[in-house]
């Protein structure tokens, strides 16, 4: 929402002030908790392109195509991985492993989400 400007009681250098509509605690740290998520995996591919000009350097110019498709296979390939395991090991409810990794949230199917939280 945007900010609302309210009058205020007393003295102040203006009668004006800003009261600005705050989210609750949980649904800020769950926010703030996406947003660290998702600049984690702009980092990861961004190195991701920088080992892709590392190889591309070292090897002959003749090899430079089949160096940029391996690491859009693997790019490609991680993320399908991730999408299937790494997220429920990563996220999911660690209840049988003793807090250890998760094992719900395997596959990623809506089911199991009930329509809320992370949607693909």
């Amino acid at each position: 929402m945007a900010p609302t400007l309210a009058p205020t009681a007393g003295p102040t250098s203006s009668p004006y002030v800003f009261e600005l509509d705050v989210l609750p605690g949980a649904a800020l740290q769950t926010d703030l908790d996406t947003m660290w998520l998702c600049i984690g995996a702009i980092l990861v591919f961004f190195m991701q392109t920088g080992f892709a000009m590392l190889e591309v350097g070292t090897v002959n110019k003749k090899n430079t195509s089949n160096i940029l498709l391996k690491n859009v296979l693997d790019a490609s390939v991680g993320s399908i991985v991730w999408m299937i395991t790494g997220f429920g090991l990563a996220i999911g409810d660690a209840s049988g492993s003793g807090g250890f990794m998760g094992s719900t949230h395997m596959g990623l199917n809506e089911d199991e989400f009930g329509g809320e939280g992370y949607m693909y």
